[in-house]
């Protein structure tokens, strides 16, 4: 090979990577314009959001009428409170039956 086929084949290496460079760096280009744009978007979004809250915090709560009648919630705090009892017993009478168990393991031992 002679010196100019090297210099031409270099050459021709290093245009084809400039060309490569130039193509990655348009598309680049073209990717930060699209993430200004989309942020864009949504700081315009998000100062909608800030005014929304803003609107919101300065309105005064309304309370409407309960959901609930208070008598039956306290109706069903004593039921509750009467199923705990039971299950309460339940307990009990289960401990009981097993210590009966063993003193009749015992007495059969």
């Amino acid at each position: 090979r002679t010196s100019n086929d090297v210099w031409t084949g270099a050459i021709a290496r290093l245009q084809v990577q400039v060309s490569l460079n130039t193509s990655m760096l348009d598309t680049h280009r073209r990717q930060v314009a699209d993430i200004e744009h989309a942020l864009g978007r949504l700081q315009h979004e998000m100062s909608g959001v800030v005014a929304t809250v803003r609107e919101l915090s300065v309105r005064p709560l309304t309370t409407g009428p309960p959901r609930h009648d208070p008598a039956d919630l306290d109706v069903i705090a004593s039921q509750l409170s009467d199923v705990t009892n039971r299950v309460n017993e339940i307990d009990g009478f289960r401990m009981q039956m097993e210590l009966l168990k063993n003193r009749m393991r015992r007495f059969e031992e």
